[in-house]
């Protein structure tokens, strides 16, 4: 794995700015869900990814939805 990336069994919950080389190995349909706290409906996906030490739920949304494709190994990344 490149410096600076986590691998999959190293998550926790509540890390922030974390970097994830995986590959997407499952991703669902898209379907909507509209906000409790805005007038908008958003598209979401789950998605599985999967690096050498294991998988993780990953749930996409809108435009996130068409930036990742099964069998494409892809560098995420979030910062909050």
């Amino acid at each position: 794995m490149t410096a600076n990336v986590t691998t999959i069994k190293d998550l926790q919950n509540g890390m922030k700015r974390v970097s994830v080389e995986a590959k997407v190995v499952e991703k669902g349909d898209p379907r909507e869900v509209k906000s409790r706290f805005k007038d908008e409906t958003y598209r979401i996906v789950d998605a599985v990814v999967a690096d050498e030490t294991g998988s993780v739920k990953l749930t996409l949304w809108n435009e996130q939805i068409d930036q990742v494709n099964v069998a494409i190994t892809s560098k995420l990344t979030t910062v909050t």
